[in-house]
């Protein structure tokens, strides 16, 4: 049975059915813009709302979609079998680690869609800097976790300024929860709660992009 959550996309279907691999090719301003509002739209937020402007700010630029929608050969050994080879798609990985942190147990209902956002991007700079044509020269193998955060950072770093300025409280706790500001202005336990929602469901994607 077809899983009706999955993003579909030609490169992956291309290589699913053994065809010759995507071309190492940035994608169309207007493909990369339909990729866009794939991924606004999964977040289901208000129009116009603090954190929808902060996601639209945060998939501004080109190369963070184009990220999410390059697909990925994973090799692993389960116990003494051989490897298996999957090929994986990171958005589908992202919405898959999003929905399980919007379902967190702990977490309070006007919490939800703050986690939900946050461990969506939560691995922005994993699959950045393993995406063979943002990959930085010289860097060869899987990243380091310190580097993968140092890069989300980076890309996140304006819409973050944005959304602080929008909304102090919202852009502070946010911020706190990546790993990003000082969690001394914020509610302690909220940023406890979310962090942990966003970390537990990534753990997996992050295991997957750099390999440990």
């Amino acid at each position: 049975m077809k899983n009706s959550n999955s993003v579909k996309f030609p490169s992956l279907m291309h290589a699913m059915n053994g065809l010759p691999a995507p071309r190492m090719s940035r994608l169309p301003a207007s493909e990369v813009q339909v990729l866009r509002q794939v991924m606004i739209k999964a977040c289901d937020l208000p129009s116009g709302s603090a954190l929808e402007r902060f996601v639209r700010d945060a998939l501004a630029d080109a190369e963070v979609v184009e990220s999410y929608f390059f697909p990925r050969i994973s090799r692993q050994s389960v116990n003494a079998a051989p490897q298996q080879t999957q090929m994986l798609l990171p958005i589908n990985q992202a919405l898959r680690a999003a929905r399980q942190a919007k379902a967190f147990v702990d977490l309070l209902p006007h919490e939800r869609s703050v986690a939900f956002v946050a461990a969506l991007l939560y691995s922005c700079g994993v699959f950045h800097c393993t995406h063979p044509l943002f990959r930085p020269s010289g860097r060869n193998g899987a990243p380091s976790r310190s580097y993968a955060k140092k890069l989300m950072g980076l890309l996140l770093e304006d819409a973050l300024h944005n959304l602080q300025r929008a909304d102090a409280g919202l852009g502070q706790t946010l911020a706190a929860v990546l790993g990003m500001g000082d969690a001394q202005d914020c509610q302690p336990d909220q940023v406890a709660r979310i962090g942990t929602a966003v970390y537990l469901a990534n753990v997996a994607v992050m295991q997957v992009g750099l390999g440990v």
